[in-house]
C-alpha cells in the first residue's frame, strides 16, 4: 500500500517515487498490444496449418466440420466404368485394368430393379439394392448397397461433390472404404427439400485422398479391389440418409441390423442378409445408389477431369443449342472409345466423366441415346416407313403436382434432326419407369400412333422424380428426370 507521508519528532516521511495512476488510454493501449501479439501468433499457426494440411482439414479439426456450403450438391455422375465383357476373353485370363485397352470398357449401364432381379444384369451387378447373397436379386434381402463388379485397379471417381469424412479400413467387413458426405441434395422422397447423404465406396485395393478434403464429382478417390469381406473384385456402392436409429444418427456406413441383432435372431452375418433381417429399416436409412446417381444424372454443364494422386480440374462446357447438342452427341458416340479415357505408359491415368450423355444406348438399328429439347420441331421427311436415329422427349419442364397429368411430346428423329414420319417399329414400344413410379396414357405406342412422328403421352407422378424409358428398346428417354412436386 502507498506510504502516507507524515511527520515525526521534526522530520517529513514521504515516499521517493510517487505512485502514478494508470489511465485508460493507456491500460487499453497495452492490452491492445498484447491482444495484436496474440493475434500474430494465432495467424502464424493457422498459416502454417494450412500450409501443411490444407485448409478443409484445419477447418474441420478446429471447428468439427466444414460448410456445408462449400459441399453443396451439384450434381451427379457414374462411380466408374465397367468392361465390356464380350470381349475380355480375347486379352487372356486374370485381368486387371492396366491390361484391358481403354476401348474395352464401357458406361455403367442402367440399373434395371425388373432385369437385375430376373438376372439379366448380373455381370455387372452382382447383388442389387436390398438384395441377398443367395440370389443377388434387387429387394430379396437386406444388403443395402449395390454391388458393381469391376477389374482390379479400375479407377472410382466420386459421384457427387462433398467431404471426405472417412477413410478406413475393416478387415472383416468394407475392407478400405471411403465415404463421402454431400449436402443439400435432392430427397428423392420429397422434391421440395434437400437433404444430406453419404457414399460409400468400399473393397477398394487402394484409397487416394484424406479425410477432411473436399472433392469435386468425377475426381478419382480410390481403385476397386476385394479388400474385407469380398469374393472377388468388386465395388460396393451404398448411399446412406442423414438419419436416426434409436435415437441416435446412423453411422455411414451402416447395415440394417447390429451383429447383437442377428445373433439374437438366431442368424449368422451372412443368413440375416439372405433373411432380409430389418430390410424396412435398410430402405429408411438409404437410397437406391445407381438408381439415384443416374436419375439425377445433369444434362449439361461441367466436364470434370480426375487425375490420380491429389490433382482435379473441371473444363466448362458452354451451353448448347438442340441442334449442337445432337451434333456432339453423334460425335461423341462415334469417337466414343478414344475420348472417355486416356492412358500413358508410366502411373498417370485420367479418367473422363460425361454427365450430359445417357447411360443407355439402342441397338444402332433402332435407336441412340436420347436427349432434351424444347425447340420447335424440325420439318418432317419422308412418306413411307423410315428409319430413325433417336427419339426425344420434349416437355415444357415444369414441375407439375404429384396428382397432375403432365404432357410430354415424344419425337421420331434422324441423325440431321428432322422430324421422321412414319417411323419403321419393328414392335409396338412400351411406356416403363427407370426411376421412380408413374402411369402414363398411352402406355403402349404403335405405328399407327407414331405416324405423325410425334406422340403425346401423359405422366401421372407418383414419385417425385420420374425417369423414363422405352422397351424393348432398353431406352433411356431423358438425362433430365420429370419433377412431381410434393402436394
Amino acid at each position: 500500500m502507498p506510504i502516507k507521508s507524515r511527520k515525526s519528532m521534526g522530520f517529513r516521511i514521504q515516499p521517493l517515487y510517487r505512485r502514478r495512476q494508470v489511465s485508460i488510454v493507456s491500460y487499453l493501449s497495452r492490452k491492445f498490444a498484447f491482444w495484436t501479439a496474440m493475434f500474430s501468433l494465432f495467424a502464424f499457426i493457422i498459416g502454417n496449418q494450412v500450409g501443411h494440411y490444407g485448409v478443409n482439414v484445419f477447418m474441420r479439426s478446429v471447428f468439427g466440420d466444414v460448410d456445408n456450403s462449400l459441399i453443396a450438391y451439384d450434381g451427379t455422375v457414374s462411380p466408374l466404368r465397367v468392361p465390356d465383357y464380350s470381349r475380355l476373353a480375347q486379352y487372356g485370363t486374370s485381368l486387371t485394368y492396366d491390361m484391358v485397352p481403354p476401348d474395352a470398357y464401357k458406361d455403367l449401364p442402367l440399373y434395371d430393379p425388373v432385369e437385375q432381379r430376373k438376372g439379366n444384369q448380373a455381370s455387372i451387378y452382382s447383388i442389387g439394392y436390398m438384395g441377398s447373397y443367395a440370389t443377388g436379386a434387387d429387394g430379396t434381402g437386406s444388403h443395402p448397397g449395390v454391388d458393381i463388379r469391376a477389374l482390379a485397379g479400375t479407377p472410382v471417381v466420386s459421384s457427387m461433390k462433398g467431404l471426405i469424412v472417412r477413410v478406413a479400413y475393416e478387415k472383416g467387413g468394407f475392407g478400405n472404404y471411403i465415404v463421402v458426405k454431400t449436402a443439400f441434395a435432392p430427397d428423392p422422397n420429397d422434391r421440395s427439400r434437400t437433404t444430406t447423404l453419404y457414399a460409400t465406396y468400399a473393397h477398394l485395393s487402394e484409397t487416394s485422398v484424406t479425410e477432411g478434403t473436399i472433392v469435386e464429382k468425377g475426381r478419382m478417390i480410390g481403385k476397386v479391389g476385394a479388400t474385407g469381406f469380398a469374393t472377388g473384385n468388386h465395388l460396393h456402392f451404398q448411399i446412406g440418409r442423414d438419419s436416426m436409429r434409436n435415437g441416435y444418427p446412423v453411422s455411414q456406413p451402416s447395415w440394417p441390423f447390429t451383429a447383437k441383432e442377428a445373433g439374437d435372431a438366431g442368424l449368422s452375418y451372412t443368413e440375416a442378409v439372405d433373411a432380409g433381417l430389418y430390410q424396412e429399416r435398410g430402405y429408411a436409412e438409404n437410397v437406391s445408389p445407381v438408381l439415384y446417381v443416374q436419375a439425377h444424372y445433369a444434362a449439361s454443364g461441367n466436364q470434370t477431369v480426375a487425375v490420380s494422386g491429389n490433382q482435379s480440374s473441371s473444363v466448362a462446357i458452354k451451353k448448347l443449342t438442340a441442334a449442337e447438342l445432337r451434333d456432339e452427341r453423334l460425335k461423341a458416340r462415334v469417337a466414343k472409345n478414344s475420348i472417355v479415357a486416356v492412358r500413358t505408359p508410366v502411373t498417370l491415368q485420367t479418367v473422363v466423366a460425361y454427365n450430359d450423355e445417357p447411360f443407355i444406348v439402342a441397338p444402332a438399328s433402332a435407336s441412340s441415346a436420347a436427349s432434351v429439347s424444347s425447340s420447335s420441331a424440325a420439318s418432317v421427311s419422308g412418306t413411307a416407313k423410315n428409319k430413325y436415329s433417336t427419339i426425344e422427349l420434349r416437355t415444357d419442364g415444369l414441375e407439375t403436382s404429384r396428382r397432375e397429368w403432365k404432357t410430354i411430346e415424344l419425337v421420331f428423329v434422324d441423325e440431321s434432326g428432322k422430324t421422321v414420319a412414319r417411323p419403321a417399329l419393328a414392335k409396338d414400344l412400351y411406356l416403363r419407369t427407370a426411376y421412380g413410379e408413374a402411369e402414363f396414357k398411352p402406355a403402349r405406342i404403335t405405328e399407327a400412333d407414331a405416324a405423325s412422328g410425334r406422340v403425346k403421352v401423359q405422366v401421372l407422378g407418383f414419385s417425385n422424380t420420374v425417369v423414363l424409358q422405352i422397351q424393348p428398346l432398353g431406352l433411356i428417354l431423358t438425362s433430365v428426370p420429370l419433377q412431381f412436386a410434393k402436394n
